[in-house]
């Protein structure tokens, strides 16, 4: 089996990436899947339910590719 080239997206709602724990999350769940982080395009759900965007902007900063 041969491997997908491209960039793939996920779709995540706020709740489960305000989550602190998200970036170690995400990172473990794309290398157990061999997956590189640069592939990844991240689509927030109901993003008008964040209320904070300073606090999430520190959480997904490890998550940059």
């Amino acid at each position: 089996m041969q491997g997908v080239e491209g960039l793939f997206s996920v779709n995540i709602n706020p709740k489960t990436i305000e989550d602190p724990r998200f970036p170690n999350q995400l990172s473990s769940l794309l290398a157990d899947a061999g997956v590189s982080d640069e592939v990844l395009e991240i689509e927030i759900l109901e993003i008008s339910s964040i209320k904070d965007f300073e606090r999430l902007h520190g959480i997904l900063q490890p998550c940059k590719g």
